[in-house]
């Protein structure tokens, strides 16, 4: 789905948006001229405004994205917080979870005895 929207848009904008002046009014690339055109818009205020705003709203997205999973593992050990707000599990859920829980125990009992084995041999 998302493709099929890439393409769409692709094709719209190569297709349907034409460039802003004609080619015979179009300057050339020159570093000096873009230099010049990067001081002014340093110099503007209200573009180094919104420069700032932009950059500070990215900054704390970025903090609050990298910080919140320690965050959350000193609130609460990650294993207490997914049990209280976990689901009740119905009779049949339950049964299926006891079995299966039944199955580690028995395949880590199993695993212990060999390691024992192992260590007495």
């Amino acid at each position: 789905m998302l493709s099929l929207l890439g393409t769409y848009l692709w094709t719209v904008t190569k297709w349907r948006l034409q460039e802003t002046p004609p080619v015979e009014r179009r300057s050339p690339a020159n570093i000096r001229l873009q230099l010049r055109n990067y001081g002014a818009f340093l110099r503007d205020r209200y573009f180094v405004g919104y420069m700032l705003t932009q950059g500070i709203m990215i900054a704390g997205i970025f903090a609050y994205v990298s910080g919140t999973p320690f965050i959350y593992q000193n609130i609460c050990s990650p294993t207490s917080c997914l049990l209280e707000k976990a689901p009740v599990p119905s009779r049949k859920q339950q049964r299926t979870r006891n079995i299966k829980l039944r199955i580690v125990d028995w395949s880590l009992e199993l695993s212990a005895d060999q390691d024992t084995k192992l260590f007495r041999e």
